[in-house]
């Protein structure tokens, strides 16, 4: 979707695709268009029942050598876990990653996503190329603490969210919001992006974007669906699109 002009020779000429599991029509388009593809999970969410408890998180991802990933496809939303547990057996003493039960709900990706920045900063600056499915900003309460009879002690609270992935993100305001119509921008970019738009639904919507980023979409009341940034220096590029069922279709454009 987007040219890198590098030589036989240069970054992106055989580019190492990573594609996040749950993006598996991506992979297997990209896979059809005579590319290899690696796919892995930057985690997971599960429902519990909502309280003021605390749960030991068990941390599970599969990004293989993140930092030489050249595209990648990844979502700002979670994906719920399919049987086993996020919850981790921790013995008393020992310290773990805890996470708050008053959303009603546990999610390993937002802490993923935050070890991994650096990596993923550094795959941008030295121009990779990040294709983000929209999700809205949601932060989630953790902490890390010891165990004692199985609740949290002498813990150190953080926010992360589930934009935490690259440091391009911050300053991007994502607000809850849902439709259908969404009219991409006549540029070059926008123009090939539409044709994988049928189908295509929002459930947020952007505003206030910092410098550096450009709309691509809008909604029937202009605000912002879809958009693109650049960093500065060197050549990344990162995609914020919508959910695009025949986003695949495009792949080889």
């Amino acid at each position: 979707m987007y040219s890198h002009d590098t030589g036989s020779e240069g970054l992106l000429a055989k580019p190492r695709i990573f594609v996040e599991l749950q993006l598996f029509r991506v992979a297997r388009a990209i896979e059809d268009a005579g590319w290899q593809v690696t796919q892995g999970s930057l985690g997971h969410a599960a429902e519990v029942n909502r309280s003021g408890e605390w749960m030991p998180l068990h941390l599970s991802y599969d990004v293989p050598e993140a930092a030489e990933q050249e595209v990648l496809f990844l979502s700002l939303r979670s994906e719920m876990m399919q049987g086993g547990s996020l919850v981790e057996h921790v013995e008393d003493g020992a310290r773990a990653l805890w996470q708050s039960c008053g959303k009603g709900r546990l999610d390993t990706k937002p802490v993923i996503a935050h070890a991994l920045q650096d990596k993923f900063d550094d795959v941008l600056q030295h121009g990779g190329i990040f294709v983000l499915e929209l999700a809205a900003f949601s932060p989630e309460l953790y902490q890390w603490a010891e165990s004692r009879y199985n609740h949290p002690k002498n813990g150190t609270e953080n926010l992360y969210s589930n934009w935490g992935m690259l440091s391009a993100l911050r300053g991007v305001v994502a607000q809850p919001d849902s439709g259908s119509e969404i009219q991409f921008v006549e540029s070059a970019l926008g123009r090939t992006i539409a044709q994988g738009a049928t189908d295509a639904s929002y459930n947020c919507v952007l505003e206030d974007l910092p410098e550096y980023w450009t709309a691509l979409a809008h909604n029937k009341r202009g605000k912002v669906v879809s958009a693109a940034y650049q960093p500065p220096e060197g050549e990344g590029l990162v995609l914020l699109l919508p959910t695009m069922p025949q986003l695949p279709a495009i792949i080889d454009r």
